[in-house]
């Protein structure tokens, strides 16, 4: 049978859109078989791992050639402009995440091409933007544009299911399991009783927020307001069907219900800023009942929703102008996140610090203010320029002109069709729904206890039931629909600007699929050109990004994960038994260590949990009298910090080395009397380490308190009991006035006892010292990140 070139270009929207709905309904695993220790849980993974990812990543490019052939065979044309916008932003998630080797935060240079992390989240974005301009070419058949907006309706059912779930029964059992061992609970997720990192675990934990897959609470509540607009619309298509004579009263009753069960979603995400996004495009929406603003919108449409894009961004600037004087935060460390965001982008305005780097770069420019250590500015259009630079540019001239599409649609009048139904095509949608499912349930199997695998079946059945409704509701008063699609595209668009709605892998796909859907309503309006010569090109880029994606993606992602799943399983028997095992000698000389260096693969997570695990045997088998073994682990952690030493930030790498000191200092003392004088030549080389710390972080409270604690003795009754009085006087001061400018959130502040211990010492010492300026006065350590290998062999001579 001859497949027609409608068919290829239907198959395509259906698989870019079903792999959108796998990412929205599985949580990602940034480190499989570890994100979740498995030396306490056992070696289980429920999330999707990376090669997974890619491999959606990959449909997705395959779904767009689909599209592009279709086109070229139907004689249409190429919105190629817009490609081109959407392709070379691809190119520069390439650059970062491939290719380049610099490391515009840290001023070094890594030894390997390319960032793991960077790869992973940028062809995330990458398959979410390409497949959004696909489906605009795909949305121009009616059934394409209708079928995929009920289905993607329809999905809001299981995320709705998925945080009422959580609310109603998961929170309130880990709040439970937590208050019977909070130290356990607190170590399974690598946490310690009483510190400010706990405190914050605790107070996420004890409030309610849905967050379906999505893992943040107002990402899930964009989507949740997003399908209200949705279910909304559908509801009055449905009455409006009823009052025509062609549905009995139970369709809209249904819809109604169904609409209040996605509002209560919405309620329990807790969302202000999704609820008022709803709230603005309501108002808009609500312009076209008036004659002349329909007319407008027909002209000038875009205007009003680039202009709404603009407002939302000025609603932060202006709250950041007002300052301290009221007492709403929310939008306050938004106005932080993007100053933050604008020195990134000066770190490397051409290529951007990467997708997954914006922390390390927003640790060094985050203002003082804010207490919080963020992995996203909350606006896409910052988040872009910071992370791609100009290519992130290009991005969001793209999504500027979705915008203007969707705003000339609302203007566009549309005549409701009645066309006959087909029972077929409402079958494609329930398949998609269906596949998705699966696959989503089959990843958490692990997870799925019986409630939660019973509730997901029956939000399928009823996701199933609302694209067989829908469809017939979408053909028969489109009107209606459609301007339901336009607003959940709205919704998204002004949420996202203070969100990170289009930055989560998880979201991101969704989100834009909806977009696209909406823009097709008004892309029609602007000049295109035939599909010859640039489907030829996009036919040549698809099938070479299905190749880099399946390679670099698929194919290293499930070596990687593969090796962490085979140490995950080994380590877990090893705890389960009670029995280390012997551990040959490492051999050290530069050859064998250069060789050891350059086996490694660019992704520093392994090492960095490697390492660890070494060192935490290695102080089991000095407790247990091994000193051979225990040195063993030791020399085997540090050839792991070597690895990864330059993939790290400085903060992160800094701290790793502090860390390594101090556990070799334990270490000696497990082993022999180890002299007053070495302990404090020991600590003071530790408390320079922390210094280097809050040298990469000059904002990091933790790093001051631990440098502190290592230059004066904990508990000391005199200042000569201090190690070094003039560092840990420094280190006391700085401490306290970071403390001060943690005002905003005292969670990160300091406790009361830590607190007034600073104060006491500060105030004793500070007569004998001589005047300096105020801040970070203390002298850090000659030394950098290439210097002082191996960190710790000097402490184990041979022999001893």
């Amino acid at each position: 049978m001859k497949v027609t070139a409608a068919t290829w270009r239907r198959a395509g929207a259906a698989v870019i859109v079903f792999a959108a709905l796998v990412r929205a309904m599985t949580v990602p695993a940034t480190l499989p078989w570890w994100d979740i220790d498995p030396l306490v849980s056992g070696p289980v993974e429920v999330g999707l791992v990376p090669s997974m990812g890619f491999l959606l990543d990959a449909l997705v490019w395959l779904g767009v050639a689909a599209i592009i052939g279709a086109t070229w065979r139907l004689r249409e044309r190429l919105h190629w402009m817009l490609g081109l916008l959407v392709i070379a932003g691809w190119y520069g998630v390439i650059f970062r995440g491939l290719l380049l080797q610099d490391r515009p935060y840290a001023d070094i240079s890594s030894d390997y091409p390319g960032d793991w992390n960077n790869w992973v989240l940028g062809s995330a974005w990458a398959s979410a933007m390409v497949g959004a301009w696909a489906l605009l070419h795909a949305a121009r058949d009616a059934r394409v544009r209708r079928l995929l907006t009920v289905v993607i309706a329809g999905a809001a059912l299981m995320y709705v299911a998925r945080g009422t779930y959580h609310v109603l029964v998961e929170q309130p059992d880990l709040v439970r399991q937590f208050a019977q061992d909070p130290e356990a609970a607190l170590a399974q997720n690598g946490l310690t009783l009483g510190t400010p990192a706990a405190l914050m675990y605790e107070r996420r934990l004890r409030h309610p927020d849905a967050t379906g897959w999505f893992v943040f609470s107002n990402v899930y509540g964009t989507h949740a307001a997003m399908a209200l607009a949705l279910f909304v619309a559908l509801a009055v298509a449905s009455w409006r069907r009823f009052r025509a004579g062609l549905v009995q009263n139970g369709e809209p009753v249904l819809f109604g219900l169904l609409a209040a069960f996605v509002a209560w979603g919405l309620w329990i995400a807790h969302s202000k800023g999704a609820m008022g996004a709803l709230l603005v495009v309501v108002g808009i929406v609500a312009l076209l009942a008036v004659k002349p603003m329909r007319a407008f919108m027909h002209r000038r449409g875009g205007l009003v929703t680039t202009a709404m894009m603009i407002g939302v961004l000025g609603v932060v600037v202006t709250r950041g102008m007002v300052g301290e004087r009221i007492g709403e935060l929310s939008l306050l460390f938004r106005w932080f996140y993007m100053q933050g965001a604008v020195g990134v982008m000066r770190m490397d305005p051409f290529f951007g610090v990467g997708p997954a780097r914006f922390k390390e770069g927003y640790l060094l420019t985050r203002p003082a203010l804010s207490p919080e250590e963020v992995s996203s500015p909350h606006s896409i259009f910052f988040d872009w320029l910071a992370t791609l630079g100009v290519f992130g540019a290009l991005w969001c001239a793209a999504l500027v002109v979705l915008a203007i599409w969707i705003g000339r649609g609302l203007g566009r009048g549309v005549d409701d069709t009645e066309e006959p139904e087909s029972s077929r095509a409402w079958l494609v949608g329930a398949g998609i729904a269906v596949a998705a499912t699966a696959v989503s349930m089959w990843i958490e199997s692990a997870a799925l206890v019986g409630p939660r695998a019973l509730l997901m079946v029956v939000a399928l059945v009823a996701w199933v039931v609302v694209v067989r409704l829908g469809w017939d509701a979408a053909m028969t008063t489109w009107r209606v629909v459609r301007l339901g699609l336009l607003g959940a595209a709205l919704v998204c668009l002004a949420h996202a600007q203070i969100e990170m709605t289009l930055t989560v892998t998880g979201s991101a796909a969704l989100a834009m699929c909806v977009i696209a859907l909406a823009a097709s309503e008004g892309a029609g309006e602007v000049k295109a050109i035939g599909a010859r010569a640039p489907g030829i090109v996009g036919l040549g880029v698809c099938a070479l990004s299905v190749v880099l994606v399946g390679v670099k993606g698929v194919g290293s992602g499930m070596t990687w994960e593969s090796e962490l799943n085979r140490s995950a399983v080994r380590w877990h028997e090893i705890v389960s038994s009670g029995r280390l095992p012997e551990i040959p000698p490492v051999e050290f000389e530069p050859d064998v260590l250069s060789k050891k260096v350059g086996e490694v693969p660019p992704w520093n997570e392994p090492w960095a949990r490697y390492a660890a695990l070494h060192m935490i045997s290695a102080e089991a088998c000095a407790r247990a009298g091994w000193q051979d073994s225990a040195r063993q682990h030791l020399a085997r952690a540090e050839v792991a910090n070597l690895c990864q030493l330059e993939e790290l930030s400085p903060a992160a790498a800094y701290a790793r080395r502090a860390r390594l000191y101090e556990l070799a200092l334990r270490l000696e003392m497990m082993s022999r009397e180890v002299p007053e004088r070495e302990i404090i030549e020991a600590r003071r080389r530790i408390g320079q380490a922390w210094l280097l710390v809050a040298s990469a972080d000059p904002h990091s409270l933790s790093a001051l308190v631990h440098a502190f604690d290592q230059f004066h003795r904990p508990g000391a009754e005199s200042l000569e009991w201090s190690f070094d009085v003039a560092q840990a006087f420094a280190a006391a001061r700085r401490a306290l006035e970071v403390n001060q400018l943690r005002r905003l959130d005292p969670l990160t502040q300091l406790t009361e006892q830590k607190r007034e211990e600073l104060e006491a010492f500060v105030k004793a010492v500070e007569p004998i010292q001589p005047d300096e300026p105020r801040g970070r006065t203390y002298s850090y350590p000659e030394t950098s990140l290439e210097a002082d290998k191996p960190l710790i062999l000097d402490w184990f001579p041979a022999g001893r």
